[in-house]
């Protein structure tokens, strides 16, 4: 049965205080470029999927080990972008072929390689998923979502943009619903944008769990925007997933390369933050987080965190939080196989590896916080199912 957690509030304040503490006691952990385990690692368990979670991901693999199979390493959590195939053998694809596995893009990808339904991937090589959203439509079932962190979407622009910096739900909510009041009208002499609007709301590539998750917020759903390069029908001011200007070129979540003055985009603040510190690939190009404002007029400005003048207390609007998930059969919750008792071991409950503040020296929550998510209190819940 699906159920619905609900997170705490983000605040900055609660941010700084738990990275000061988790500084002070394990350190901070090195930053790492984004990749895959080094070749001849080898591991327990194998995920896809999501790319926001990828980096935070990647830096737990490195430092969570030994595995607990006699493995250097705990997981592989292979990257949402790189070869087109992934060698995802380990202790428990004893019997299969997992060589060539295809490399799952986006939440929705790492769903379906955990059940072999993505093309080019074999039911039993991946162990677990990588997920930024829930289930959606069209999932594979019989899965269970795992919360580890939280993270909250934002709204970006250009450092130049045409579009206001500061904007509330509702205003977000006319952008991505193409409101002739703030997109123009399709068509009007001298506007700007692309597919004859003034402006244009941008969506990530199809599959991304940020996708589902920002057009939720919007009001939108996935079918209603449909499969073109821009949005059907009434949502024809849409950038749909890819470059208009070059249409065979996929739109990235949390990239703004590609983002000009007219366009706005989400964006994880986790990765924005990520990105500009230098943990990861900066792709944000002249991006910028644009600021939340509340329904009581207050405004979350998510570019001050843990800098002088922080609005510390202020919250974010609910709206615009979200859990992030690692996915496992929902059989292997309680089931006893080798791999099911290690999932359970890794994930389930909040003495798992992914949610004690022990499990290998701390270092796991130490990163969870330096790659700019905060811990889950859900953390370890199996509740959320399909």
């Amino acid at each position: 049965m699906r159920q619905k957690t609900r997170p705490t509030r983000y605040r900055l304040a609660a941010f700084a205080t738990a990275v000061l503490a988790s500084v002070a006691t394990v350190g901070m952990i090195p930053g790492v470029a984004r990749a895959d385990l080094p070749a001849g690692d080898t591991f327990d368990l194998a995920a896809g999927g999501s790319d926001t979670t990828t980096p935070v991901m990647d830096a737990i693999s490195l430092i969570a080990t030994p595995g607990h199979q006699g493995t250097t390493n705990l997981f592989d959590s292979f990257d949402a972008t790189g070869s087109a195939t992934v060698n995802t053998t380990n202790p428990n694809t004893t019997g299969l072929n997992c060589t060539a596995q295809t490399r799952p893009n986006g939440s929705g990808q790492g769903l379906k390689s955990l059940n072999g339904t993505l093309a080019g991937t074999t039911a039993g090589c991946f162990q677990f998923a990588r997920a930024s959203r829930g289930p959606a439509t069209g999932d594979p079932t019989g899965l269970t979502w795992i919360p580890f962190a939280l993270d909250v979407v934002d709204f970006a622009v250009t450092n130049t943009s045409a579009i206001p910096r500061t904007l509330s739900l509702a205003q977000l909510q006319a952008y991505y619903t193409c409101q002739s009041a703030v997109v123009g009208t399709q068509g009007g002499a001298g506007n700007p944008g692309f597919n004859g609007y003034a402006r244009n709301p941008v969506l990530p590539q199809s599959g991304s769990g940020t996708r589902l998750f920002w057009e939720g917020v919007m009001g939108i759903t996935d079918s209603a925007v449909g499969s073109g390069t821009f949005g059907g029908g009434t949502l024809g001011c849409i950038i749909n997933g890819v470059n208009p200007a070059n249409p065979s070129q996929i739109w990235e979540e949390h990239t703004g390369v590609l983002l000009g003055d007219y366009e706005l985009e989400p964006f994880s603040i986790a990765q924005y933050e990520i990105q500009a510190e230098g943990l990861i690939t900066d792709l944000r190009g002249r991006s910028v987080l644009g600021d939340l404002q509340n329904t009581g007029g207050s405004v979350w400005q998510p570019q001050v965190v843990n800098a002088p003048g922080s609005q510390t207390g202020i919250t974010v609007p609910s709206a615009f939080e979200r859990e992030v998930y690692n996915v496992i059969p929902t059989a292997a919750v309680t089931g006893s196989t080798t791999v099911d008792t290690e999932l359970q071991t890794v994930f389930v409950g909040s003495g798992s590896d992914m949610c004690s503040p022990t499990a290998f020296s701390g270092k796991i929550q130490a990163t969870i916080l330096q790659y700019h998510l905060l811990p889950d209190p859900n953390c370890g819940s199996t509740t959320l199912t399909n």
